[in-house]
């Protein structure tokens, strides 16, 4: 679910930041599980450095600072989920693609 800046600025001063905050981690952890399912090392990464930035960002209260922060969890949460590629690695010692052009178009068609 991706929310426009404005958006994101305007739930800042009605809800509760950590609850955002919160949700975005959430929602980081699932596009990352997504993205990379079938590789445990590389869910494991994420997880580990997802957890190491909202650490670091946890005492964060400026709600300008908090509204540009949201907004990088949804530009993070959207490369997550449409913009990574798992390749294979093929009887050739070469990596291909997971689906053919023909398999993508019917999974994003239907």
């Amino acid at each position: 679910m991706l929310i426009a800046y404005d958006t994101i600025k305007q739930y800042i001063s009605t809800m509760s930041a950590s609850a955002l905050y919160k949700g975005g981690f959430r929602r980081l952890l699932k596009a990352a599980k997504f993205a990379f399912e079938g590789d445990a090392k590389a869910i494991e990464a994420a997880r580990q450095q997802l957890r190491l930035e909202f650490y670091r960002n946890k005492t964060v209260r400026n709600s300008e600072h908090l509204a540009a922060m949201l907004k990088d969890v949804e530009d993070v949460e959207e490369m997550l989920r449409f913009h990574i590629v798992q390749g294979k690695k093929n009887d050739k010692g070469n990596f291909g693609k997971l689906f053919g052009l023909s398999q993508f178009c019917k999974l994003t068609l239907d």
